[in-house]
């Protein structure tokens, strides 16, 4: 997902209303700037959505210039869309969890109990401590393996170790929870 923190200096961003603005750096903010108006991102979410009922600061579209001739408003459609909310670009969903981040299961039900082909495809070194049919219990302490999209669900998938037992699990993103 695109978010505040991907928005580049010279980035041109397109508002709900169809409103043009420059991302600038100035005195280490970023600033929405157009010849008439300039304003902070505070009014912004980390989504891009406006943070009050009013949408009209809702981002819609960020362009990202590839030459220097891009950063001209009448140019500006020439550089690369990194994000545009009506089309889906960059609103990709991303993991919650890393690979060596450290999870404990928050419902168990979310395991993929007979998911041996993510194991063998994404996390083969575990292939031997996949436990069929068995649920992860929820007072261990585990670490992220690997981590997909789920072919059929959408949803991400995790494969997961159980730090002392060393038994191996297919979890839902759901059913996890980070822990330091």
């Amino acid at each position: 997902m695109f978010t505040k923190s991907d928005l580049k200096e010279n980035d041109w961003v397109v508002l709900r209303d169809g409103e043009m603005f420059r991302v600038i750096q100035f005195k280490g903010e970023k600033l929405f700037v157009n010849d008439q108006k300039c304003f902070t991102l505070d009014y912004l979410s980390e989504d891009l959505l406006g943070k009050s009922i009013v949408t009209k600061y809702d981002v819609m579209k960020v362009v990202r210039p590839l030459s220097i001739f891009d950063l001209t408003k009448s140019k500006c459609n020439n550089g690369k869309t990194v994000f545009n909310r009506y089309k889906g670009i960059g609103c990709e969903p991303t993991p919650k969890f890393k690979v060596e981040d450290y999870v404990k299961v928050i419902d168990p039900n979310k395991a993929f109990v007979l998911y041996r082909d993510f194991i063998n495809e994404n996390a083969p070194k575990l292939a031997d401590n996949f436990i069929e049919w068995g649920k992860p219990n929820t007072f261990s302490k585990f670490i992220v393996e690997a981590v997909a999209k789920h072919p059929d669900r959408g949803c991400f998938t995790y494969a997961i170790k159980d730090i002392h037992s060393l038994q191996a699990f297919v979890i839902s993103e759901d059913g996890l929870e980070k822990i330091e």
